[in-house]
């Protein structure tokens, strides 16, 4: 059965406490996708930062 067609009472805490735990496991997911991304990015040799923006924050962090 779909989760969406479920509807369940829960106490606020505990629905809270599962939306955090859900958001949270999200946010490790797609920190791993960046994180895979940054290692194939570096392992082709590939630049993480253009010239251009490494030259724009150069020129800021000069002031």
């Amino acid at each position: 059965m779909d989760e969406s067609s479920i509807t369940v009472r829960l106490p606020l805490g505990q629905a809270v406490n599962e939306a955090l735990r859900r958001l949270q496991r999200q946010l490790l997911c797609e920190r791993q996708q960046l994180q895979q991304r940054i290692d194939r990015e570096l392992a082709a040799g590939e630049e993480l930062v253009s010239q251009a923006n490494l030259s724009c924050w150069t020129d800021l962090s000069d002031d």
